[in-house]
């Protein structure tokens, strides 16, 4: 159940991102958190019962959205491309989020509570690397911990928020991002696409780029070691076979996790979960249904199953409750086709070839 002292939480921790991602110019998250941060604000404002008071955090909701707006206009969009930006869902917390479940007993464990209860035993974990096929919901699994640890969440992405042509501009950035971290402390780093920061390859490209983020990072990493700052580094990657060998070998990392397809249980639990609102023909039709979807990854059975849900929408009169049925879901599968992400599944097992024999995998379903 929401309450007055969470929606405020969360709000503090959407401002907090925006703080962050101006300070490297990525407007794009700050649009994104500014407008969660104003619906906070709003939600807020119906918990106060002075009316002044209510009215403070109406107008503050009005100023975020304003700025929001603000933001996505410095993106230099046209109003029809600003129209497909659709803000993102908010993390859910382990609680909430549909399987790993080992993985979630374990870092409840060894990152989360040690994270919360910080003293001299019971230092927190600086390092985490997932690694798995694309599309088995990494990415989401990483807001999920960022959401359990109650902290601010930064992605380093370079697509997005770099020029990959200048890398003294990039480190510039970057040490500035951990500078504020230590100081706020209570920060998440999740590297995403880590393969560019820390390329493996013989080319004198890939030396440098390596060798210039590899210092840094090991070093921040030691820092915050010694001082137990409250900073997370995260990387999480589809293709690891593709990173220098000095990211496992030199103990930058503490735990290893290996994100693997959805199974059984979890697939069920996903379209039990977002089916819900529908009508299923029958038991037997789901069972059947999570037979079939074996293989699949996170991001293959969510399509599936929206198009079933649009399908069924569309047979269904106005007014009356969609019906899931098995018809509908042959129709559906017939014409579906589960992508191909054999490049990534190669890149995996050629890591793992790769890995010392003392490293420990934790692996999740």
């Amino acid at each position: 159940m929401e309450t007055k002292e969470k929606k405020l939480q969360t709000l503090k921790h959407h401002q907090d991102v925006v703080s962050m991602a101006l300070t490297i110019n990525d407007y794009r998250l700050a649009y994104l958190d500014s407008h969660y941060a104003s619906e906070d604000a709003l939600a807020i404002s119906k918990f106060e019962i002075n009316p002044e008071d209510a009215k403070k955090y109406i107008d503050l909701s009005e100023k975020l959205e304003k700025e929001a707006k603000g933001y996505l206009r410095k993106l230099g969009l046209s109003p029809e491309e600003e129209s497909k930006i659709i803000p993102r869902k908010p993390a859910k917390g382990f609680q909430e989020f549909k399987g790993l479940d080992s993985v979630k007993d374990y870092l409840r464990k060894d990152v989360v509570e040690p994270w919360n209860n910080n003293t001299f035993h019971t230092r927190p974990k600086n390092g985490l690397f997932l690694f798995g096929p694309s599309g088995t919901g990494k990415a989401a699994f990483v807001q999920s911990i960022i959401h359990e640890l109650n902290a601010t969440g930064y992605v380093i992405f370079p697509f997005a928020n770099y020029s990959i042509y200048n890398l003294t501009d990039v480190k510039a950035h970057m040490k500035q991002l951990f500078k504020m971290a230590e100081e706020k402390n209570d920060v998440v780093f999740l590297f995403d696409t880590p393969e560019f920061f820390f390329p493996k390859g013989d080319d004198e490209e890939s030396r440098t780029t390596r060798k210039l983020f590899l210092k840094l990072l090991t070093k921040e990493m030691k820092r915050i070691h010694k001082k137990h700052f409250k900073i997370l580094f995260i990387m999480s990657t589809d293709y690891p076979d593709k990173l220098c060998p000095e990211i496992v070998q030199d103990g930058l990392f503490d735990d290893f996790i290996q994100i693997h397809h959805p199974s059984r249980d979890t697939r069920r639990a996903m379209m039990v979960e977002r089916f819900e609102g529908f009508k299923i023909e029958s038991e037997e039709l789901i069972t059947r249904l999570v037979q079939t979807t074996h293989g699949f990854v996170n991001t293959e059975l969510s399509r599936l199953i929206r198009q079933i849900k649009h399908m069924a929408e569309l047979y269904t009169k106005k007014g009356e409750t969609p019906v899931i049925s098995q018809v509908i879901v042959d129709k559906v599968l017939s014409d579906f086709k589960a992508e191909e992400n054999t490049a990534s599944v190669e890149s995996e097992q050629a890591f793992l070839k790769t890995l010392p024999a003392t490293r420990d995998i934790v692996h999740g379903v």
